[in-house]
């Protein structure tokens, strides 16, 4: 009813006994009514006797969120940093009963996480230990929702209760699943020695299901070949002291006992609050066996390169041979000359009149040259000289003039020209400031 007047009796905390026998601390204050009646309210501030002096303001001014939870479900205590990060305040939360409506809104999920947290109370209490940290969804007052991470400790009948918010410790492991689900490599998580994440690449190349990887009773150590048991052990017991460890190549094992060449590189990463290995495998067995192919390539080059090597050197032996076999044959040729028709030759130009004794001088001059380097020289020209070419050009050698040459063999001086122009392109010193006399003495 409506109270239009009240004579307030200054409020009083006393210490009651309730009627199972626990102690409490309770607020009474005194409502004198104007129409005689005296109106008595009770406020339970067990939790704040708890908190107050030094041991208040520290638990005030802590960087954590904290409550203090009675065991028969009263929120006797929260602290500032608890109503800033759920945006509730003391009268909106009066009990467990009604915290578990308003943080958890969702029926379903709201059971589950009581089922939990109660089992988890009764375990610590019974065995007088902390209780375990465990992450949930809080829903905060406006309506969005936070990633808390949830323990507390049983002290003198009460539970204080801690919450530390990992929102964004959760959504950056949300973004590395996702990144790792993409990946083409195989990634996991190894926690006090069990699997607790492993990627889609996992399962695909190992043959396992995560299932069977996150059972608390596979070992990981059966995806490793025995040969390669004692490196793993020994990454693995440093990482537990803190250690990091370089990449390193090993074999691993799938369901099937199929071996894989692998690179591992691991990382110790904190997940879930607690330090874990973080492991990427990278599948090289492809790359090995392209190196094998590539070795033995090599190899086979090697012995191509050592082959093709003995048969230039027999070639070069067999260019030796024909180069003195043809030196042998030219001096063969000259001599044959020398011996069979330069005593005609000679015998025919005694008896010459003088003024013809000049064509046979330029004959055995001609025989000398056709068998001697000259000879060879022009026969070996990238445009082979004809008979006639060949003879105008000995007849430049000796020295004669366009005239003596044209009277020598009854033509022009002009066909004489052609003759010299032609040489001169035969021999690849057309449009050149080079003298032909000079040029064919120096192909002897």
């Amino acid at each position: 009813r409506d109270i239009t007047e009240k004579i307030v009796t200054p409020a009083g905390v006393y210490d009651a006994r309730t009627k199972d026998g626990r102690d409490k601390s309770c607020r009474f204050q005194v409502y004198h009514l104007s129409n005689g009646d005296v109106v008595i309210y009770a406020q339970d501030v067990t939790g704040e006797r708890l908190v107050e002096g030094p041991f208040k303001t520290i638990i005030d001014q802590a960087p954590i969120s904290m409550a203090i939870v009675s065991m028969d479900g009263t929120i006797e205590y929260t602290n500032k940093r608890a109503l800033a990060t759920f945006g509730y305040s003391p009268q909106d939360i009066p009990s467990m009963e009604k915290w578990w409506f308003l943080a958890y809104p969702d029926r379903k999920y709201r059971e589950e996480v009581i089922a939990t947290w109660t089992g988890l109370v009764d375990k610590a209490v019974a065995g007088n230990h902390e209780i375990e940290g465990r992450e949930y969804r809080v829903t905060c007052k406006d309506g969005s929702v936070k990633t808390m991470l949830i323990f507390g400790v049983p002290v003198a009948g009460k539970v204080f209760v801690m919450f530390q918010d990992v929102t964004l410790r959760m959504e950056a492991q949300e973004t590395f699943r996702n990144l790792a689900e993409q990946s083409p490599n195989m990634i996991f998580i190894n926690q006090s020695g069990r699997i607790v994440f492993a990627n889609m690449k996992c399962e695909a190349t190992m043959g396992y299901t995560r299932a069977e990887l996150y059972s608390p009773g596979f070992n990981f150590m059966d995806l490793v070949a025995p040969e390669c048991h004692a490196l793993t052990a020994k990454s693995f017991k440093s990482h537990m002291a803190g250690r990091e460890v370089p990449s390193y190549e090993y074999t691993i094992l799938t369901k099937k006992r199929r071996r894989i060449q692998a690179v591992i590189s691991t990382r110790l990463i904190m997940y879930r609050g607690k330090s874990a290995i973080l492991g990427i495998i990278t599948d090289v067995s492809a790359l090995k066996k392209a190196q094998v192919g590539l070795k033995a390539a090599a190899g086979q080059l090697r012995e191509q390169k050592r082959a093709l090597e003995e048969k230039n050197a027999a070639l070069k032996e067999v260019l030796a041979q024909i180069e003195a076999e043809k030196l042998g044959i030219r001096q063969q040729v000259s001599e044959n000359a020398r011996r069979l028709l330069m005593p005609i030759v000679e015998g025919m130009r005694r008896k010459a009149s003088p003024a013809d004794r000049r064509q046979f001088d330029l004959l055995a001059q001609n025989i000398e040259e056709l068998t001697s380097r000259f000879g060879v020289s022009l026969g070996g020209s990238p445009s082979a000289l004809s008979s006639r070419e060949t003879e105008v050009c000995a007849m430049i050698r000796s020295g004669m003039t366009s005239k003596e040459i044209a009277d020598s063999l009854k033509v022009s001086l002009r066909t004489v020209d052609t003759f010299r122009n032609r040489i001169r392109k035969k021999l690849g010193v057309a449009n050149k400031d080079i003298n032909l006399y000079t040029h064919l003495k120096s192909l002897a």
